[in-house]
């Protein structure tokens, strides 16, 4: 027999409509609805999305706890078609991902 296990949860990513998208703490990208476990692989889509597939790797992330507010910071370098490389900090509000359980 199998049971099936429901799940009410729904993941809902806001991304802000302005060019500083996700760059700052006041314009982080926020993410609801997952486990906080689960925000890897979606941040790491945004994160793919937003550098137009640039080949780039992630060089820090740091757990942000601020204005009652959980973030999380993720710097990346990317790989410029030149061979150059340029530096990216992209900011996601995971505080609701806290309140989900698994």
């Amino acid at each position: 027999m199998e049971i099936q296990k429901n799940n009410s949860y729904k993941l809902t990513i806001t991304i802000p409509l302005n060019e500083a998208c996700g760059e700052t703490m006041e314009a982080a990208i926020e993410i609801s609805g997952v486990h906080f476990n689960q925000i890897i692989p979606i941040e790491t889509s945004i994160i793919h999305y937003l550098v137009d597939d640039m080949h780039w790797t992630k060089t820090e992330q740091s757990l942000i706890f601020a204005n009652d507010k959980k973030y999380d910071k993720i710097g990346v370098v990317g790989l410029m078609d030149d061979g150059s490389t340029s530096n990216y900090e992209f900011w996601f509000d995971i505080t609701e991902c806290f309140n989900v359980k698994i």
